[in-house]
């Protein structure tokens, strides 16, 4: 199985933004459809909101299950921070609730 690196700094400017983790998502999703594991790394990101980490990693994470996720989609744990960490857990939760509660 191959795999394929996300630079979030890439995308930088859009981590802190609500509204924009559609591109994100998108590449991502284009990588795991391909049957690519998705490794994505940190590296110089220094915060992140918790709507964006939803809208991203939640939004797969419901797609595919926990253990589809776990599998395919790796996080750099180099560069993953205590509030990143955080971030993404507090992302993933509230995509679960909603996901639970049909929203």
């Amino acid at each position: 199985m191959s795999e394929y690196r996300v630079l979030m700094n890439k995308y930088k400017h859009l981590v802190i933004r609500k509204d924009d983790g559609v591109e994100v998502y998108n590449d991502i999703k284009s990588h795991l459809d391909k049957g690519e594991v998705v490794i994505v790394d940190f590296s110089d990101i220094d915060t992140m909101t918790t709507y964006f980490a939803k809208q991203v990693f939640g939004k797969l994470y419901t797609q595919m299950g926990q253990e589809e996720f776990s599998r395919k989609v790796k996080f750099d744990k180099r560069y993953v921070t205590e509030d990143l960490d955080l971030v993404l857990s507090i992302g993933i939760a509230a995509a679960i609730s909603d996901m639970q509660n049909g929203l």
